[in-house]
């Protein structure tokens, strides 16, 4: 099972993101399947759920925004939403930490949405379920 992460940069309290992780898992991993996360590195609850996957014994793949075929190009912000589509698009289920005020992520959910039926759960800022499909 491939487990998308896309997470808000103003999420970022450790105990809180890593509990909302962590009952996702407790669910996908009763299925008795192999599990690898697919998410990015940018501060707060991505950076946590990194380094969570880091000290577990299932994969993380490190899905970056930015541009490597021409490392000259200046970076857009559009790259993150590139990611993020990425991630939504090789994912068997989505997990979001979701800050209705940041444009990035919501517009990624929008996406996730409304453009493929992957089931998801929607954490937001005060760490509670705002939507769940699937």
């Amino acid at each position: 099972m491939r487990l998308g992460i896309l997470g808000s940069r103003r999420i970022d309290d450790i105990e809180q993101v890593t509990s909302n992780l962590e009952s996702i898992l407790r669910v996908l991993d009763s299925d008795n399947v192999h599990i690898t996360a697919l998410g990015g590195d940018s501060k707060g609850s991505e950076r946590i759920c990194r380094d969570y996957f880091a000290a577990t014994p299932f994969d993380f793949v490190l899905f970056k925004p930015y541009s490597f075929v021409d490392r000259d190009v200046e970076h857009d912000p559009k790259y993150f939403f590139y990611r993020n589509k990425q991630i939504v698009d090789n994912s068997d289920y989505v997990i979001v930490f979701l800050d209705h005020e940041e444009g990035g992520v919501s517009k990624s959910f929008v996406y996730l949405k409304y453009n493929t039926d992957t089931p998801y759960t929607v954490f937001g800022i005060d760490g509670g379920v705002l939507e769940n499909r699937g």
